[in-house]
């Protein structure tokens, strides 16, 4: 009795490419500053690691999580990552879940890929940092507003127990991760206040609206210990002052999210102007689809409203700088299932189009079996100018040292090779300490400088005269 061969299925094999594309080289590069802190805040203790945090300008979950991960697999650069790199193959799976539910298994599919190999998720999913569990509690944000939704559409008022719990669990663990997280709360709201008004013939808006602010009361409560703490910390934390005009900040916004930093840093041409064809075609209702109706505004809003969510945030709030469009990682959900729907559909409607001129109505349903062609075709030029695009752009960030994090590690084995008796070593940023000492293991002093924020230029230079005045080297 011959067995047929056993096939992988297809979303399982997109999250095998992704698994790999995070974890493959982890290690290669040094820790940069905020993963050296990432590092130190690791070997903490928890109630330590809260104290910490509240002078920061981060909250606590991350770093809890990750002590807790470094208890299990260590502290080394490939353990510290390896969290990030596992949430970020979760997030390409809730990608995947989300274009399914959304729309299709096609779509869902399509997005999953393109998240797998997406540059900008790839880069944070091998750093250290807060970010990916950011993007995470994100995409789990946009799932539950649309588990919701789909839910009261089929006629229900309350809400099931796994989707209230879904959507009170991300947004808590939001809150808790990075003071963003806001902006996905703002997002959603508008969203679901769209969906009651367009459904309010429904009726028990006032009994829906009170599950749906309910939820969202309990996440608050969760989050009141450490709502003075946040305010204290945004209001008083300095802010850029950079206002690009509105040309500038969608370019840099599409490049970060479509190739990650090595993107932004070095635009390639003519990338930019594919992703924002794909995006925009993304944004076309498909007027001719299978079943022949019109699909739903929500099937393109919600990926729409959610990629353009910090794009807004940072243009009210002049984050406009590369240090800051990491938080662009709360759109890359969005901005995977609008790709994913402008690859998909316009092969579809071509081919709707052809046959409707041709053989009427009726037979544009059935349009995709008739004219196959067209979509091959039209498929073939995505992936291609997909795969390529993201291809170099890995390349570059894998191989390429004008890509690479500061090099730390490299640094602090020099100095160990060179260093002599009566040598010193001045950090230009208190911040670096951790990182540097993370892999310094010579026994000449350090001075991590200035002492104070903002600087006080008496006492700098006072220390400085005092640090240069004995005899030896000073790196």
């Amino acid at each position: 009795m011959n067995r047929r061969p056993r096939v992988i299925p297809a979303h399982i094999a997109v999250l095998i490419l992704a698994a790999g594309l995070r974890f493959y080289r982890l290690d290669a590069q040094s820790l940069w500053a905020d993963e050296g802190n990432s590092a130190v805040m690791a070997t903490r203790k928890l109630v330590e690691i809260a104290r910490a945090a509240a002078a920061d300008i981060h909250p606590p979950l991350y770093y809890w999580l990750l002590r807790l991960w470094a208890q299990l697999f260590g502290t080394s650069e490939a353990a510290l990552r390896s969290l990030s790199a596992l949430l970020g193959v979760g997030l390409v799976y809730v990608i995947y879940l989300l274009g399914r539910r959304l729309q299709s298994e096609q779509v869902g599919l399509v997005a999953a890929l393109i998240a797998a190999i997406n540059p900008l998720q790839i880069y944070y999913a091998q750093e250290a940092r807060m970010y990916m569990l950011l993007g995470l509690w994100s995409g789990l944000a946009l799932y539950a507003l649309t588990l919701y939704v789909l839910n009261e559409g089929a006629g229900h008022v309350r809400p099931p127990i796994k989707t209230a719990a879904l959507l009170f669990i991300s947004l808590a663990g939001g809150l808790y991760t990075h003071y963003a997280f806001p902006v996905v709360i703002a997002a959603i709201n508008a969203l679901y206040l769209l969906w009651l008004w367009d459904s309010q013939r429904r009726g028990h808006v006032i009994e829906r609206l009170t599950w749906w602010w309910g939820l969202h009361l309990a996440a608050l409560i969760l989050f009141l210990p450490w709502l003075p703490i946040a305010q204290r910390q945004l209001t008083s934390w300095p802010s850029p002052e950079s206002r690009p005009g509105f040309q500038e900040l969608l370019g840099g916004a599409l490049a970060m999210l479509s190739l990650g930093p090595v993107g932004f840093r070095d635009p390639r041409w003519p990338w930019n102007t594919a992703f924002a064809m794909g995006l925009l075609l993304g944004l076309w209702p498909r007027v001719r689809p299978a079943r022949g109706r019109r699909e739903h505004w929500l099937t393109w809003a919600i990926p729409f409203v959610s990629m353009s969510a910090p794009i807004a945030l940072m243009a009210a709030r002049a984050l406009f700088t590369e240090a800051y469009l990491k938080f662009l990682i709360i759109g890359s959900p969005g901005f995977c299932l609008l790709l994913a729907r402008g690859i998909l559909s316009p092969g579809e409607e071509m081919a709707a189009l052809i046959t409707l001129r041709t053989q009427g109505r009726a037979q544009a349903p059935q349009a995709a079996a008739r004219f196959p062609w067209i979509q091959t075709i039209w498929y073939a030029i995505a992936a291609a100018l997909l795969g390529i695009s993201a291809g170099t752009t890995l390349q570059a960030y894998y191989f390429d040292p004008a890509y690479a994090r500061d090099d730390y590690r490299s640094i602090a084995r020099y100095i160990e090779a060179v260093e002599q008796p009566g040598d010193r070593i001045i950090l230009e940023a208190p911040g670096q300490q951790e990182v540097f000492t993370y892999y310094y293991r010579g026994q000449l002093p350090i001075y991590p400088l200035p002492r104070q924020r903002p600087p006080d230029p008496e006492a700098l230079r006072a220390e400085l005269a005092r640090i240069t005045a004995a005899p030896g080297r000073i790196f």
